[in-house]
């Protein structure tokens, strides 16, 4: 993956994060190297998840997630997260994410092993 298409994907789930957590919280980065188990054949995944305790989102909110243009946050664009999945399906990686209102939001991404 292109290294600033790398930080751009990071930059943008971080300020997300961080305007989610409104000042207070913890934002958690965690790494798989999948293709590092003993067990694994041919290319395996590395998995990235981005951990915040934010104020997390609804279902609908969860369903429009990538959409261009269509932001959580008064003043917000609605580009971070719709180029963060571009990226990361353009890489041929994926992107989920789990939130729950009031107790934060993961973004597991899981990118395509050589």
């Amino acid at each position: 993956m292109d290294g600033d298409q790398f930080r751009q994907v990071f930059w943008n789930l971080f300020v997300n994060a961080t305007e989610a957590m409104n000042g207070e919280g913890t934002i958690t980065v965690g790494a798989v190297a999948t293709g590092d188990a003993p067990d694994a054949r041919g290319p395996q995944p590395a998995v990235i998840t981005v951990t915040d305790t934010g104020s997390g989102m609804d279902d609908e909110e969860l369903r429009m997630l990538f959409e261009p243009f269509r932001s959580t946050k008064p003043g917000g664009t609605g580009l971070g997260v719709a180029m963060v999945y571009r990226i990361i399906e353009t890489h041929g990686g994926r992107i989920r994410v789990s939130s729950e209102k009031g107790r934060g939001t993961m973004f597991t991404i899981a990118l395509p092993g050589e």
